[in-house]
């Protein structure tokens, strides 16, 4: 406070003091006697408009006063105004878990939304050491002494100080982020500086700004499916696997789906761990993709998505199976059938082409007149119900005959005239 400042103040106060005003005070202030016991007393406030006024003015006069020193006193104060974090690497976002593009995916993709951890402006590695960027108002500029980052105090030969840009300079330090994945808070704390104003003295810098900033460290052990058994049958099929995630991102967000070529038409919440899912009432000879997938935020940079942890096509097997045996000009076939499928025709082809129909379907057949060393397909079409609905599907079933024997040529003498040879077999 400047010399003129403290004498206007004092000379504020000896006027409230002094005795020769207390008479000016009452009349002012509308204070009178009491009648009866012989003390001051004064009308309701509200009643006295003069009263509020000149108290409302005296109220405002004490709080710019105040304010005036405040700014007076904090002048030329150093002013912390955030922080910024750069990565002295560029974080790896090219996960194992490739991202799969395809219309089984895109729609179970459709139906999520991704809730990306909110409030992260900066990823790293783990264990990586990246620059804190602390942004200083310094108008005098005033040496920083020291600040601390997670209770660690970095001094003035540990930082450097970068490039002044709009009125605020930039004090750069390495920091080291914790090798364990996931979300770390840096807090910055108590900032000194050398007020040269003031013989040196070692002082607060003033804090206007958000203390803490969160960096996303990448998480390296992700999600992974082990172990994966396929049992399949006619009308269902039986997955086992196995799922590890030791950072538990999968928890609540880690699906198995069935997709018919058409929709989805299985889904199933899996656990870390062991899973066995049985899918049943399927079609018989049909064609199925199943996938397991997860949805969480790598902390990489890019946000929460979905990600296809192992995924698969499976076809159930057929209500008929036929059992082939074949010979350099025929082949023989024994029709396998399950309950409730019933065998409608069975036709031999070759390259596509109708070789012929078999009108005995009734268990067993024989094809003669073929030619040796060719594939064939047998195509056997069935009915059968499913869902209440007659279903009509064909098995195809390749063979090839064997091939002849080749002759064994044998030499029994030969006979040279001259440039010609005779031979006796």
């Amino acid at each position: 406070m400047s010399k003129h400042e403290q004498q206007l103040k004092d000379a504020f106060i000896h006027d409230l003091k002094a005795p020769d005003q207390y008479d000016a005070l009452v009349e002012k202030l509308e204070i009178r006697k009491h009648k009866k016991k012989g003390g001051y007393y004064k009308k309701p406030f509200f009643t006295k408009p003069r009263l509020i006024l000149a108290m409302s003015s005296f109220l405002l006069l004490i709080a710019g006063f105040i304010a005036f020193s405040l700014v007076s006193v904090n002048a030329g104060v150093p002013v912390y105004k955030g922080m910024e974090v750069e990565s002295v690497t560029q974080v790896s976002s090219a996960y194992a878990l490739e991202e799969v593009s395809e219309p089984f995916i895109d729609e179970i993709e459709s139906g999520l939304v991704p809730e990306t951890t909110e409030g992260i402006s900066y990823y790293a590695e783990p264990g990586e050491t990246i620059l804190v960027k602390v942004n200083m108002e310094n108008p005098n500029n005033h040496i920083i002494l020291s600040f601390t980052l997670n209770g660690f105090m970095y001094q003035d030969l540990d930082f450097e100080e970068g490039p002044e840009l709009n009125g605020i300079i930039q004090i750069i330090v390495e920091f080291r982020v914790a090798n364990a994945s996931g979300i770390q808070n840096i807090t910055i704390d108590a900032i000194k500086y050398i007020d040269s104003d003031d013989d040196n003295a070692i002082k607060d810098a003033i804090f206007d700004a958000d203390r803490t900033i969160q960096v996303g460290i990448l998480y390296d052990d992700i999600p992974e499916i082990l172990e994966v058994s396929e049992t399949i049958e006619a009308t269902s099929l039986t997955l086992d696997f196995t799922l590890t995630d030791p950072s538990s991102l999968s928890v609540d967000t880690a699906f198995l789906y069935v997709f018919d070529g058409t929709n989805i038409m299985y889904t199933q919440p899996v656990s870390i761990g062991a899973n066995t899912f049985v899918v049943s009432d399927l079609m018989m000879g049909h064609t199925y993709e199943y996938a397991i997938t997860t949805l969480f935020d790598p902390l990489d940079g890019v946000g929460a998505r979905l990600f296809v942890l192992n995924q698969g096509i499976l076809e159930t097997l057929h209500g008929v199976t036929p059992s082939v045996t074949s010979t350099q000009e025929g082949v023989s076939s024994t029709l396998v059938t399950l309950e409730g499928v019933s065998v409608t025709s069975v036709s031999l082809y070759l390259n596509d082409t109708l070789v012929s129909n078999i009108t005995e379907t009734n268990n067993a057949y024989v094809l003669e007149d073929l030619l040796s060393n060719t594939t064939y397909e047998l195509r056997t079409t069935y009915t059968y119900t499913f869902n209440g609905n007659p279903l009509t599907q064909t098995s195809v079933e390749t063979f090839t005959t064997d091939a002849k024997d080749i002759p064994n040529v044998k030499v029994l003498s030969a006979v040279s005239f001259g440039n010609l040879v005779f031979s006796t077999f």
